[in-house]
């Protein structure tokens, strides 16, 4: 008499299956609720708020200068700190392995800088328009608050990158080769829904872009220095108009 709990093999290949995929599912739902997390909670300004609130920041200057400090604080925290953990502790995977090392980042430098360029040209041609005004600069505080901002503004960038060049590519990369960047890069165009429309139309593709040079490079810092040189150039864009 056959035992009924005897594990069959379709059984057997259907556990083998999930095992050979755990990490990209375990990648997955980690990230699907940190998005949720920043669209609810931070990307409606609803933690903005309570914190103000809390803090009793009631003057324009306390608003300015504080608002945009929690906003980029909150989203290096959530962009760092649950991809960090996960990599870790559920993926078995060093920080190394997520592309904070330096990795071939020399050798790729004109590549970054060609990348660079266009996109300053982007930006410049996407200043001009009174929806950039509208948006930017993110910074409207006192100037005595202003290089605090600058160090949480960059940190929340090594965030971005390692959220979406890191932990969303690198654990598919084995199973997705040269299109692994795809994973990453769709949800990056969603957080820059609501932006300027050149910003948002040029978010997929310099994702895809950047995440092809964080696998040739196994590094997330080129991605970091583009992206910090890029805002700062529309902070100043916005300022001096």
């Amino acid at each position: 008499m056959a035992d009924g709990s005897r594990t069959t093999p379709s059984s057997t290949y259907s556990l083998a299956a999930i095992r050979s995929v755990r990490g990209e599912i375990l990648a997955l739902l980690v990230a699907g609720l940190v998005l949720v997390i920043w669209w609810t909670v931070i990307a409606s300004r609803v933690l903005e708020t309570a914190l103000l609130d809390l803090l009793e920041a009631t003057t324009p200057d306390d608003d300015a200068r504080l608002r945009p400090l929690i906003w980029a604080g909150a989203c290096a925290a959530l962009w760092l700190l649950p991809a960090l953990t996960a990599a870790r502790v559920g993926l078995g995977r060093s920080w190394g392995e997520l592309g904070l090392g330096l990795g071939g980042l020399r050798a790729h430098l004109p590549a970054y800088v060609g990348l660079l360029g266009l996109m300053l040209g982007v930006v410049w041609l996407a200043s001009l328009s009174s929806e950039f005004q509208r948006v930017y600069p993110l910074y409207r505080g006192p100037a005595s608050g202003r290089l605090l901002w600058l160090v949480v503004y960059g940190l929340h960038f090594v965030g971005v990158e390692l959220f979406f060049r890191g932990f969303l590519l690198f654990p598919f990369e084995r199973r997705l080769g040269v299109l692994a960047p795809i994973v990453g890069a769709l949800p990056y165009l969603m957080t820059h829904f609501g932006k300027p429309l050149p910003e948002t139309l040029a978010a997929l593709p310099a994702g895809l872009v950047l995440g092809w040079l964080a696998l040739e490079t196994r590094s997330i810092w080129g991605g970091v220095l583009v992206h910090v040189a890029i805002a700062l150039a529309m902070e100043v864009l916005a300022s001096t108009a």
